[in-house]
């Protein structure tokens, strides 16, 4: 029996849920892991999910030696890794002020409906 996180991860490929957003004209791209009702923002080595922050950023006082990024990955990188091993990326090219207005729609309301338009045309 697969793992919930296999599963949920496979999901997100079908779904379609692992968007690269690259600049008009441009090589700067961003990854975005679009979820039913947050998105994040990712990169090889980040995610902007608060199991990220906790599992990388904390601070233990009986352990003080960093963690290994390897082993605490959130399932949003983990999807994110599969997509690219698989070539399950969606791409879409965007202006830099749709590029702003997206990231800014994401970190203020945890989710993009200017993204969602896109991705449904």
């Amino acid at each position: 029996m697969k793992s919930l996180t296999v599963k949920a991860k496979e999901a997100a490929l079908i779904e379609n849920r692992i968007i690269k957003i690259t600049l008009t004209n441009s090589l700067f791209a961003i990854y975005v892991f679009m979820g039913k009702d947050k998105d994040y923002i990712l990169s090889e080595n980040y995610c902007s999910c608060p199991h990220f922050y906790y599992r990388i950023f904390r601070k233990n006082p009986i352990v003080e030696k960093r963690v290994n990024i390897e082993n605490s990955k959130c399932y949003h990188l983990q999807a994110l890794e599969l997509a690219l091993e698989k070539d399950k990326v969606r791409s879409i090219y965007v202006d830099l002020v749709t590029m702003r207005e997206i990231l800014l729609e994401i970190y203020s309301m945890d989710k993009s409906f200017i993204l969602r338009k896109l991705v449904m045309r």
